[in-house]
């Protein structure tokens, strides 16, 4: 019982550190050293007293925790290897959902920086079975579980677009579309990163095909979405010397994301 009430204690002076941290990433401002080391303290209190109770998921969040105290310090190879300690200690417990996050995470850490190797594929692999796995068993299944597996699918994909197999990319694809709700703004219809694909390939009539909807003005997806979209759009009209239609979407783009960051460095606890 001791132990325990240590691991609880330790726990929530590390959530308040943290919280403090979020407002500051929230804001786009610098983070604080020394709340990210009083943060970092109380997790490896926590962690000490976790062991010694063998509570292996609040050890899996612990790492997890502390590989997001190195990501904010810029620190990122710290980071992936606490993530993997939390994917570890997740596994151990069973707890398959937060296993699911933290594996979808370091294969979208490959897939964004175009990372092809075994590590990075082992990832994107065990996310896919993980969110189709618990998305069979869940008896509640709402629009934001599809959109998870959607992203294990769209990670999975962009690894073997970075290799350059554009084939096996686009059929990952159209495995992961059947997850999508028609009329949701939460999952995709995946168009963006086909249109990506087939502007790669040459095939410009189909990039255009499935970019061509990034133009219209009432669009039932996420602004960062239509950004998307629309840079990839834009990008197929100057391939295809269509100037003076890539131009304008070109400044909506540059517009968009300046609201995205407006948002970001203006929002504000109630």
């Amino acid at each position: 019982m001791q132990y325990l009430k240590a691991c609880v204690f330790f726990a929530g002076l590390a959530a308040c550190e943290q919280f403090r941290s979020n407002e500051y990433q929230y804001l786009g401002k610098e983070q604080v050293p020394a709340i990210l080391n009083k943060w970092e303290e109380y997790t490896k209190e926590t962690i000490r007293w976790a062991e010694k109770i063998n509570d292996n998921e609040l050890l899996g969040f612990q790492y997890w925790n502390w590989a997001n105290i190195y990501e904010r310090r810029k620190d990122n190879i710290a980071g992936v290897n606490y993530n993997k300690k939390a994917i570890y200690y997740f596994h151990l417990a069973g707890s398959e959902a937060w296993e699911a996050q933290v594996c979808t995470l370091l294969c979208s850490s490959h897939a964004t920086k175009g990372e092809i190797d075994t590590e990075g594929f082992s990832y994107c692999q065990r996310s896919l079975e993980l969110t189709q796995k618990l998305i069979k068993k869940s008896t509640q299944v709402n629009e934001y579980d599809k959109f998870f597996v959607q992203l294990s699918f769209i990670n999975m994909s962009d690894l073997y677009k970075a290799a350059g197999d554009y084939e096996m990319a686009l059929n990952i694809l159209h495995d992961g579309q059947k997850y999508h709700i028609p009329g949701s703004k939460v999952t995709t219809d995946l168009a963006a990163e086909k249109g990506k694909i087939f502007q790669l390939l040459g095939n410009y009539d189909s990039s255009l095909y499935y970019l061509k909807s990034f133009e219209s003005k009432n669009q039932n997806r996420f602004l960062n979405e239509i950004v998307k979209g629309q840079m990839y759009l834009s990008e197929t009209y100057a391939l295809t010397k269509q100037y003076d239609k890539a131009l304008p979407l070109i400044k909506e783009c540059i517009d968009s994301v300046a609201k995205l960051t407006w948002a970001k460095k203006n929002y504000s606890y109630p």
